[in-house]
């Protein structure tokens, strides 16, 4: 904060495309390939990916939070992946992905969790999915599912007759 208590944003930086790369690769089987040409910058907690080539203009500003999509957030020790970023990049996932019949999405969506042993999911950070659709991102821990979309878009999911 400054002197007269107002507080700025956190400053862009970039981030290391490996780790990032790294990270959707091992967790989801997103192929390295699919964020080429994508720059990944951090401010704050936050991860975001841009189509911008040149964003050296755009690194020192102070009043200027994020640039692109926020693709991550460090929550913790851990990097929990957003939703709206599962739901475009989340299609070319092979791993760590659940896909939920109407009565388990149903449940998911108006209990906020459900406990069912998904055999095939390791702990952790999820991409759920219904009808081969990316609905966004869960929590899967102890046989317990957990939805972490955010609450626009798990109202949005209940009163649409998606399900």
């Amino acid at each position: 904060m400054n002197h007269k208590g107002t507080r700025y944003p956190a400053v862009l930086k970039q981030v290391d495309i490996g780790e990032i790369k790294g990270y959707l690769k091992d967790r989801f089987g997103i192929p390295e390939d699919a964020l080429s040409g994508y720059l990944f910058l951090e401010s704050g907690q936050g991860i975001w990916m841009t189509t911008l080539e040149d964003c050296d203009m755009f690194v020192p500003m102070k009043r200027l939070e994020h640039v692109g999509m926020r693709l991550l957030s460090r929550v913790n020790t851990d990097i929990e992946p957003m939703t709206f970023a599962l739901q475009i990049i989340g299609g070319l996932a092979t791993r760590n992905v659940v896909d939920l019949d109407r009565e388990l999405l149903s449940s998911l969506l108006y209990v906020g969790g459900i406990s069912h042993g998904f055999d095939d999911l390791d702990e952790g950070y999820v991409i759920v999915r219904y009808g081969g659709l990316v609905l966004g991102c869960g929590l899967y821990k102890g046989r317990t599912l957990e939805a972490r979309f955010p609450k626009g878009r798990t109202e949005a999911l209940s009163v649409s007759g998606l399900y």
